[in-house]
């Protein structure tokens, strides 16, 4: 009522304005909301979640109650395609690529590592624990009849240790991973703006300390991030990899329950993850030894977001491509951090386009020509005809 902008506008405007609004509050309601929940507990069937200390492991898509992932999994055809296992960034969470899970899932039994904000794990230990996750799976379908073969997506810190992952296999197991996909790889975090300010916001005390947190969230997003959702909200336009309505009815129930799946985390664990993962994986995980990838010719495709602002991403992508051999550089338009794996790419397709053993596939290989053509916030939408509301 006390708009001074409402009062010098019609109705048709102020509703539009008021619109506008509203929808670009959205993202940071859920934000500030995930920041005070503790996300529910996820089903604990054995088949589908297997628990490891305060990590474990997952079938995202059979969990989120996806159709077609859970048809395969009652019988049992997804041990019929290589396994993709996700390793996340140092939230320990499975959203930033949960659009990317549907398409992933054509090709892949898609899985994924979480953390819980209690564990207290070293980044030893949860290298080891993801070793021994994958030698069970590939003892089951080895027993069974089924493909051992394993890619490892590994994201911000995932990517560190998705490295660490492959060579202590292909060393001490010998077994060399199919492919290894590395997202905004936080081998550079030493380099990095989240090494300057994040250990400043873990040493303050409460209530300061959730500021601190909230002045970090920007360096994680980019411009086009928030108008993005908000084509999503209004059915203006979706991500061109959500191109079916069971894909655009699991991106709904996803979305809806962000609010549960972001988690607070607390000072000791920002300080934790900071020392015990980020600079320990790093300590590990030298130039020297990421070079040691080479030697067992691991087809490795690196993916940058080229608006990253928490790390030097596509500094770092450059770099690594003279360390590992046989490896290739994709970068993300317009990305930042926390959207390189979402709906300005097509992951999948890139794998497609990019792994030996993929490129038989039927499936696209590039993304699509309308996602590709799109400008600014269209880029790697598609832009609906008539709006028609998320699919229920």
């Amino acid at each position: 009522v006390g708009c001074r902008l409402c009062k010098m506008s019609t109705p048709s405007s102020i509703y539009s304005f008021h619109r506008r609004c509203l929808l670009r509050i959205i993202p940071f309601i859920v934000i500030f909301v995930g920041c005070f929940r503790v996300a529910g507990a996820l089903p604990s069937s054995a088949a589908v979640y297997e628990k490891q200390s305060n990590f474990q492991f997952s079938h995202p898509l059979v969990l989120e109650g996806y159709p077609p992932a859970v048809n395969e999994f009652k019988s049992n055809d997804h041990l019929k395609k290589p396994m993709l296992l996700y390793l996340p960034g140092f939230d320990g969470t499975l959203v930033c690529p949960f659009l990317q899970f549907p398409e992933l899932g054509t090709e892949f039994d898609v899985r994924g590592l979480s953390m819980e904000m209690s564990d207290r794990s070293t980044f030893e230990e949860l290298r080891d624990g993801v070793v021994n996750y994958i030698l069970s799976a590939l003892n089951i379908r080895e027993a069974s009849g089924y493909s051992k073969d394993v890619y490892l997506m590994g994201e911000s810190f995932g990517s560190v240790l998705a490295c660490a992952v492959s060579l202590e296999l292909s060393e001490k197991h010998d077994y060399i991973v199919r492919g290894l996909v590395l997202i905004n790889p936080a081998t550079s975090y030493m380099r990095s703006q989240l090494y300057l300010e994040a250990p400043l916001v873990a040493n303050q005390k409460m209530p300061f300390y959730l500021f601190g947190l909230l002045t970090l969230l920007p360096m994680f997003a980019d411009e086009y991030q928030f108008d993005q959702l908000l084509l999503m909200l209004s059915s203006e336009a979706l991500p061109s990899i959500i191109d079916t309505p069971q894909r655009e009815s699991y991106m709904g129930r996803v979305a809806f329950s962000l609010a549960n799946k972001l988690k607070f985390m607390p000072r000791d664990a920002l300080f934790h993850r900071l020392t015990k993962w980020l600079e320990d994986g790093n300590k590990l995980m030298t130039r020297e030894r990421l070079s040691d990838l080479s030697k067992y010719n691991i087809e490795t495709l690196i993916v940058a977001g080229e608006r990253d602002k928490t790390l030097p991403s596509v500094e770092e992508a450059s770099d690594l491509r003279r360390i590992i051999r046989n490896s290739e550089i994709h970068i993300v338009n317009g990305a930042g951090h926390s959207s390189t794996s979402g709906s300005r790419v097509d992951l999948t397709a890139l794998m497609r386009g990019y792994f030996t053993t993929l490129q038989e596939s039927d499936g696209r290989k590039e993304m699509k020509v309308v996602a590709c053509n799109g400008k600014g916030k269209y880029y790697g939408m598609e832009v609906r005809d008539i709006p028609e509301g998320l699919s229920p």
